[in-house]
């Protein structure tokens, strides 16, 4: 009893000590003060101590000077103060990182070793750039979003699955960043300038000092850009998916109209090509010709026709590209830096929620209105693997979202989610006898979804594979469907075999949508908007320096040799249903 009342008066305690405190969740108060019980309780605790601490990482010098720097880009508008840009110094991050991240820079040395740097064969350092968006995402002015820029090298291959591998270089609000001439290409175009022309990474290489002791030398080139089609508008001023001419990469491709051009957020456009050899690839240096013109012909032609220049060539001119900044001649190659994202292509109100859609449309209309609850009573009977026992997928399939995805053309969901469901759903449909034709364009998608997930996985998936996995489902499609259902993303299918074969991988950017969580994490935190930029990108960076994610198990794991099987979907069908499913749920056909 008096044990009882011991306990009382404790947590009477600890609630009355989370009451007088702001508000944070049980989890973290529950960490804090574990840890103030193990270490003791800091002698400084004031908020003043806490960013000073913060900042002291900041201020640390490297052999390569601080970690935080900032350059003044051109204002918009001719005679406004110009833009101040922070970011991070990458050689000075990079030195760190590998000086002090025992794990990381194991991982590091090990990739050396099997890829050496030189300057004949120099690493391929890739961007991401995307906007971020904290706080309240249904505000009329949300003046959080944030443009961040993060960095690595393909080198890492298949751990750059790991969002610890990509490095964190800027995050400017998207309100300043529409000040700057050129916005984001003008962001990009800095910051490519601090990794090879005033370090010249690529030139003389970078020296480092790994934890081991060893001293290494890094050279690296620029080897691609891989964006959404939102970010790749924004960072070489095409039209995009939007534009006459939507595909910058292609030379006879243009716009046509779309059944779903009401409800399609890519734009009124499509493109009835469906066989690669059918294209007409533009090089380096037409897109550079092209942009060039067009900025010279700024000065001389009238209003109209320098609109209708625009749409020609299909580039905006923004004032500043670049392809036109003569301090990245050489850096900057705009064909062959281009890198879809098959994720964004795929899943994110991509291919596969058109397909699946239409596939769902079809039994409705052949007389099997009950598909919705039937596909979600099986996927409760799943077999899921155990960290996804607690899964809600099924919830996806009520009767209420049918009458959305109906309403939308296509099925709504997240792109995690499609990842999760595509092969399951293949198993599922295969039960259903109506509609072979439509199921049969379903299922040579999910071959080819196979193959971008053995890919990412580190798969051997050769280039000509790829290809013909891309025709066959391309002309599955527009036999069933037609032509006029197409939009832009089923032509970027045609350019991933061509990106396989220049860069021996693909990346999906699952890795920095995770990413992103740790930015809105603190993004949502910063009240004091003055200094919004310093104080994300330095709880961003702090964050890895004192947790060391790097564990010797990353580089363990991702040194070894992956082999990832392609054609998940048909073996899975080739599995008798009791393997797949709860006894109790086969009764339901």
């Amino acid at each position: 009893m008096a044990a009882r009342e011991r306990r009382n008066r404790a947590l009477e305690q600890l609630e009355s000590f989370r009451r007088r405190v702001p508000h944070v969740s049980a989890s973290a108060l529950s960490a804090v003060l574990t840890e103030a019980k193990r270490q003791g309780i800091p002698e400084l605790t004031s908020r003043a101590d806490v960013q000073e601490a913060r900042d002291v990482t900041m201020q640390q010098k490297t052999p390569y000077g601080e970690l935080y720097k900032s350059v003044d880009l051109d204002h918009v508008k001719a005679g406004q103060p110009k833009v101040r840009l922070n970011y991070v110094n990458p050689f000075a991050l990079l030195s760190v990182l590998l000086a002090t991240c025992v794990g990381f820079s194991s991982f590091f040395e090990q990739v050396l070793l099997d890829k050496p740097s030189t300057a004949e064969q120099p690493w391929s350092l890739v961007l991401y750039s995307d906007e971020v968006t904290p706080g309240n995402q249904l505000a009329i002015a949300n003046d959080r979003k944030i443009q961040v820029v993060y960095w690595s090298f393909l080198e890492f291959g298949s751990a750059l699955s790991d969002e610890n591998l990509w490095f964190t270089i800027s995050a400017k609000r998207s309100s300043q960043v529409h000040d700057i001439l050129g916005g984001m290409a003008n962001l990009l175009g800095a910051l490519l300038k601090v990794l090879f022309v005033y370090e010249a990474f690529e030139l003389t290489g970078i020296r480092f000092k790994l934890a081991s002791g060893r001293s290494v030398r890094l050279f690296a080139k620029l080897a691609c850009f891989v964006q959404d089609g939102g970010a790749h508008k924004i960072t070489w001023h095409c039209k995009g998916d939007s534009g006459h001419r939507f595909c910058m990469l292609c030379r006879n491709v243009v716009s046509m109209g779309s059944e779903l051009a009401d409800v399609d957020t890519d734009g009124n456009v499509f493109c009835n090509i469906i066989k690669i050899d059918d294209l007409d690839f533009a090089t380096d240096d037409d897109l550079i010709g092209s942009v060039q013109r067009l900025h010279a012909c700024r000065l001389t032609d009238g209003a109209d026709d320098f609109e209708d220049r625009q749409i020609a060539c299909g580039f905006t001119y923004m004032g500043y590209s670049l392809m036109t900044d003569p301090e990245l001649d050489g850096v900057v190659r705009p064909a062959t830096q281009f890198l879809h994202d098959w994720m964004h292509c795929i899943f994110a109100s991509g291919i596969w929620n058109i397909v699946l859609q239409f596939t769902f449309k079809a039994l409705q209309d052949a007389r099997r209105p009950d598909v919705y609850p039937l596909v979600s009573t099986l996927l409760q009977h799943w077999r899921w693997p155990v960290r996804m026992r607690q899964t809600k997928l099924h919830e996806m399939f009520t009767m209420a979202r049918r009458v959305t995805n109906n309403e939308a053309k296509r099925f709504k969901c997240q792109a995690s989610e499609g990842l999760s469901l595509y092969a399951v759903l293949a198993v599922i449909l295969a039960c259903f006898t109506e509609c072979p034709h439509e199921f049969m364009v379903y299922l040579l998608l999910c071959d080819l979804i196979d193959c971008f997930v053995a890919v990412s996985r580190g798969g051997s998936v050769d280039p000509s594979l790829l290809k013909d996995r891309v025709h066959a489902f391309l002309q599955a499609f527009c036999s069933v469907y037609g032509y006029e259902f197409m939009t832009p993303k089923f032509h970027w299918l045609l350019h991933f075999p061509k990106h396989l074969e220049e860069f021996k991988m693909l990346i999906a950017c699952f890795v920095h949508e995770r990413k992103h969580k740790m930015v809105k994490r603190y993004a949502n935190d910063v009240l004091n908007t003055t200094v919004f930029e310093f104080s994300v990108l330095s709880e961003v960076l702090r964050n890895p320096f004192l947790r060391n994610p790097f564990s010797l198990t990353l580089w363990l794991w991702s040194a070894q040799t992956r082999s990832a099987q392609f054609g998940f979907v048909r073996s899975w069908l080739a599995q008798p249903s009791s393997a797949m499913f709860g006894p109790s749920s086969l009764q339901l056909f």
